[in-house]
């Protein structure tokens, strides 16, 4: 059953058209699964950006926040268009770094004007 659900996601993600990119999730405690690395290759085809949250990263040090960061940037260096950065909802630690990447996927998509409209 998973398989077959992994199979709808990755054909969703490879033929809608109206993606501009794609906001990967993952648990910075636990880092590219299998599934994270599915995603990634299913997506990489479109040539859109990926962005990667590194969730749930007030639960490390300052330190380990870093270390996992540059561990995964290292991971994923053959995946160009894809930009990582550390999350947190809880101390809301990241949200103006996701919210200008995804407002710089607008502006790419459908230009500056008509993507201040469109987030009005």
């Amino acid at each position: 059953m998973r398989a077959h659900w992994v199979e709808l996601l990755g054909r969703y993600l490879q033929t809608r058209q109206s993606l501009i990119g794609l906001l990967l999730i993952m648990d910075a405690r636990h880092p590219l699964k299998e599934l994270d690395r599915k995603m990634l290759e299913f997506f990489r085809v479109t040539g859109r950006p990926v962005h990667i949250l590194l969730s749930k990263a007030d639960k490390f040090s300052r330190q380990e926040q870093m270390k996992v960061l540059t561990s995964v940037k290292r991971e994923l260096k053959d995946y160009p268009g894809v930009s990582v950065q550390l999350f947190s909802s809880l101390k809301k630690t990241g949200v103006e770094e996701v919210e200008a990447v995804v407002s710089r996927w607008f502006d790419d998509y459908l230009g500056p004007a008509e993507a201040e409209v469109a987030s009005e």
